[in-house]
């Protein structure tokens, strides 16, 4: 019996954390924004054939359910406030994909300006993309946060690696000895979770979120993500400025939901009377180097740019209100119905009207 307080001492602190795991992983915790926890919670392991990515123009301009509704299947929102390709990137390789997810359409609604952004330099940013990686991605946080943050996943690699023997011996230790021991009398179903918990605490999946980089969430195998391209300031077609898509995340995104068995999709926003494009007749407005860099790399677009809403329809150039949210539902639900495959366009034409048309060679727009 003397030996039981020491016992007690040692095996005590491990249970805590362990049940402190556990709960975190029964609730859906591990990002400590709540509106980022809610997306993840909704699309990890999710069964809807539409996901749409986005940021705050995607919140207050996306009606789902009522997009849904003309589209005839489900789709989920995923709105990350201040989402950058580096964010969606994250959430679709370590919280959809990474948990099973399997979407038929990966569909983002970003203003086109919101593409090119590459490295993270916002604090809130750069903790938004911590909180969605569940694991090592040394090629991601590399180009979003810098060389440092690479060399920072690449040594807890080697750690890993390194201490992998040492884990399975003192989980197996500690669960299947003391664990089934103080918990057999009171909750003898439980001592299998707790050694989960603790597996996964202890594990190769990284530690717990207490202030370090990883949740304890284990990571799931998938191919070697693409190798992003080198920088060529103003090489390219799809440019804003001296800055060049093929310098951008959007390449890694598409090959990544490609990658997932899902079509990928860029709708341009719904656009305010005075800021859409000039354009008349009754074809889509004509391709710009945005639409022809996504349609060489195997995506869809849609063009809701002359979607006929009026002025008091958008709090800003993007952002609608809850009555331009509305309007806006079906025209979305009906565009994304047309899209029949990869390397086409549709969307409202110049004249207002729906238009499932493919992109012509021309760069204009040609009927079927």
């Amino acid at each position: 019996m003397q030996r039981l307080p020491t016992i007690l001492t040692l095996v005590l602190p491990v249970l805590v954390l362990a049940w402190g795991a556990w709960w975190v992983e029964r609730t859906g915790g591990g990002a400590s924004d709540p509106v980022i926890a809610r997306v993840v919670a909704e699309v990890r392991d999710m069964r809807a054939p539409v996901l749409v990515l986005g940021n705050s123009v995607t919140d207050a301009s996306i009606d789902a359910e009522a997009a849904a509704a003309t589209f005839g299947g489900e789709i989920v929102k995923a709105a990350l406030p201040g989402g950058l390709p580096a964010h969606w990137l994250a959430l679709l390789r370590h919280q959809v994909f990474g948990t099973g997810g399997r979407p038929e359409l990966v569909v983002l609604y970003a203003p086109a300006h919101n593409l090119f952004d590459v490295a993270l330099t916002e604090d809130n940013d750069q903790a938004m993309l911590l909180d969605l990686v569940s694991g090592p991605d040394p090629e991601l946080l590399g180009a979003a946060l810098g060389a440092t943050a690479s060399q920072e996943v690449d040594t807890w690699t080697r750690l890993q690696r390194d201490r992998s023997r040492a884990r399975d011996q003192l989980v197996r230790g500690i669960a299947e000895a003391p664990v089934g021991w103080l918990l057999a009398a009171p909750q003898p179903d439980e001592a299998p979770q707790v050694r989960v918990a603790l597996d996964r605490l202890l594990g190769e999946s990284g530690p717990a979120q207490t202030g370090e980089r990883f949740s304890a969430v284990p990571g799931v195998g998938h191919d070697e993500p693409p190798q992003l391209a080198p920088g060529r300031p103003g090489g390219g077609d799809g440019q804003r400025g001296n800055l060049s898509l093929d310098d951008s995340l959007m390449g890694a995104l598409i090959a990544e939901v490609h990658r997932g068995g899902a079509r990928f999709v860029y709708v341009h926003p719904a656009a305010r009377p005075d800021k859409r494009p000039r354009c008349t007749g009754t074809g889509l407005p004509p391709q710009d180097r945005l639409d022809r860099w996504l349609l060489d790399h195997g995506a869809d677009v849609i063009d809701l740019r002359m979607a006929p809403l009026d002025a008091h329809e958008f709090n800003n150039m993007h952002h609608l209100t809850p009555s331009g949210r509305q309007l806006l539902a079906p025209m979305l639900g009906a565009a994304l119905r047309a899209t029949a495959g990869r390397g086409e366009r549709s969307g409202i034409s110049c004249d207002g009207k729906q238009h499932p048309s493919r992109a012509g060679s021309n760069g204009q727009t040609a009927d079927p």
